[in-house]
């Protein structure tokens, strides 16, 4: 089987699925923008062919690459990316050579807020209300019915760091006084509460082969406002409602043979639970150690044999064998317990290092991945790690 891989060098995991796929029997033939010297030493193991162009953006340098790997290999069975930023061009890649896959059409609902609250709505799946604005004017009259805060977005983006709360008239203002363009925003009304995300693998005929729940101990207030610390739990067992929530999503949205990754808010005033959002690449933050922590399992082996194959195995454990915590910290705090302090009250934290450079980061610089069978526990680590210094002020 011949796999084309976009962008091998990042995110970081790129190499450990690429190596999986090559060691689950697949040419992994890699296009990227870098010199294999530039790279990450372990690249070039886990390649069995480079192909450097000069600029990813370039799409004429993209097919000619592909052009090069079909005369080489033959048949190109699979393009695949782990980064979000190569998402449209994989599936222009995939649709311009007729690869089985994620075509244009559907990366479009993915992408836009838009479209992916009309499959929630088919899944059956409560969503906030939420409106594409092509004009200030309708944005107002918009949060005038539903009422401040809100989140409002550039359409067709779905990180948090575009992603704002807006709490007042003066921030609605200023939100577009940054988005200084012509085209469209989302707005959707706020819902209090608790995050949950449902991570798992998904084969090419829609049979769900491995289901995780996660959930995040910052909730979406302080989350976008870089008031707390960002932290999230993987659980031993996962919510009936939100595997049940998550399958139908899938259904609608006819996923196949993905890694997925979707958020549900469960409301703090009646436990109704709303869809967020789908991704269709894993995740960071370490999502998928704790999930191999928690799981005693290897998701990157298991996609890559999902990916090659038919199917995957999988332990068929009813539940993980531990709770596995992550928590962050900001460089622009300063925290009760010094980074040591923390390492010698827990020596047996599984990870901990370096997670954004940006220092505006919501999420935090610094990380820790901590596992036990105790929830007490694990939470105690989380407050552990995050208290702050009450006299420091920035």
């Amino acid at each position: 089987m011949n796999i084309i891989f976009l962008s091998p060098h990042a995110p970081g995991f790129s190499s450990t699925y690429c190596f999986y796929l090559k060691q689950a029997g697949a040419n992994v033939l890699a296009i990227g923008d870098k010199q294999l010297e530039e790279s990450s030493t372990e690249v070039p193991f886990d390649l069995t062919a480079y192909y450097a162009v000069s600029d990813m953006n370039d799409y004429q340098q993209l097919l000619r690459a592909v052009g090069f790997f079909i005369h080489q290999y033959g048949k190109i069975d699979k393009i695949e990316s782990l980064d979000k930023q190569w998402l449209e061009t994989e599936a222009k890649l995939r649709s311009d050579f007729n690869i089985f896959g994620i075509k244009v059409d559907f990366v479009n609902n993915i992408l836009h807020k838009s479209r992916l609250k009309f499959f929630f709505n088919k899944a059956g799946v409560h969503t906030a209300r939420c409106l594409t604005c092509h004009t200030k004017t309708s944005a107002r009259d918009f949060i005038r019915e539903v009422g401040y805060p809100v989140k409002m977005r550039p359409e067709g983006i779905t990180d948090t760091e575009q992603t704002y709360i807006i709490r007042s008239d003066r921030e609605f203002e200023g939100f577009y006084r940054w988005w200084q363009n012509p085209f469209k925003c989302t707005v959707e009304a706020f819902i209090d509460g608790r995050i949950i995300a449902y991570d798992g693998l998904i084969d090419r005929f829609g049979v769900v082969h491995f289901a995780v729940n996660l959930q995040f101990g910052t909730n979406q207030l302080h989350l976008f406002n870089g008031e707390e610390t960002f932290s999230y739990i993987c659980l031993r067992d996962n919510d009936p409602e939100v595997i049940k929530a998550g399958n139908k999503i899938l259904k609608a949205l006819d996923v196949r043979e993905r890694y997925f990754h979707m958020e549900f808010i469960q409301s703090a005033s009646d436990g109704q639970l709303f869809a967020l959002g789908v991704h269709i690449q894993p995740p960071e933050w370490w999502i998928t150690d704790a999930i191999n922590f928690s799981y005693k399992q290897n998701i990157f082996h298991l996609w890559a044999n999902l990916l090659i194959s038919t199917g995957v195995e999988v332990k068929k454990e009813s539940r993980g064998s531990f709770l596995t915590a992550f928590v962050s910290r900001s460089r622009r705090k300063e925290y009760v317990l010094s980074h040591e302090e923390v390492l010698d009250a827990y020596p047996g934290i599984l990870k901990h290092g370096l997670v954004n450079e940006f220092d505006m980061s919501p999420q935090g610089n610094y990380a820790y991945l901590f596992r036990s069978k105790s929830m007490d526990e694990v939470r105690q680590f989380i407050e552990f790690v995050k208290e702050e210094r009450l006299d420091y002020i920035i």
